[in-house]
């Protein structure tokens, strides 16, 4: 169907599956993709999520070409996007929707038109993560920020929240409020808090 149709190029965005090299050598303008992350430091599945966990301060938005790595094609455009100390995985996963159309709406015709000069991609310094989603359970092991962070990310309506077991009660987080005094400077969870 696709080489009937003879398309000049092919958007791909919000795609989970990977494209063959028969489909990606189709379109005379190739493939491009809407990555939610910025390419060399975040790809494949649930780069927002991962970003929140791992404390990055910021992300962002790629725009690359499709080869038949994962993510790892030339990078056309790339715009970052802040992830503020409350951001949730929700709230991130907006922001960077709505940075990715406002970039894919200034670039688009250039990319047609090939007046942007592709650059490939440094793929030494990249984390790669697969259609694994982490393990919704609170790992109370761990310290003050890093459980902070994993809630905050992992707060994703409709999908299922974060949660705790006390004996056989599961407890789960659908709210929470870093308002002073719940992270200790140590890292430590210094004062009982709601947490929703």
């Amino acid at each position: 169907i696709l080489q009937h149709l003879a398309p000049d190029m092919i958007v791909v965005v919000y795609y989970d599956q990977i494209l063959k090299k028969e489909v990606i050598q189709i379109p005379r303008l190739g493939c491009i993709n809407l990555h939610l992350a910025l390419a060399e430091e975040y790809r494949g599945c649930y780069p927002t999520t991962w970003a929140i966990i791992n404390g990055e301060t910021r992300t962002g938005v790629t725009i690359h070409y499709i080869d038949e790595s994962i993510d790892g094609g030339d990078i056309l455009a790339q715009k970052e996007v802040p992830i503020d100390d409350d951001e949730t995985g929700l709230s991130l996963y907006e922001k960077c929707t709505d940075a990715g159309i406002a970039l894919f709406g200034e670039v688009f015709l250039d990319i047609l038109d090939q007046k942007i000069k592709p650059r490939s991609q440094d793929g030494t310094k990249g984390r790669y993560y697969k259609r694994v989603f982490p393990d919704r359970k609170i790992d109370f092991t761990k310290s003050g920020p890093e459980i902070y962070r994993f809630i905050r990310a992992l707060l994703f309506e409709p999908f299922d929240p974060p949660f705790f077991c006390v004996g056989n009660q599961k407890y789960e987080i659908r709210k929470v409020k870093d308002s002073g005094g719940f992270i200790s400077e140590t890292g430590s969870l210094d004062q009982p808090r709601n947490l929703g």
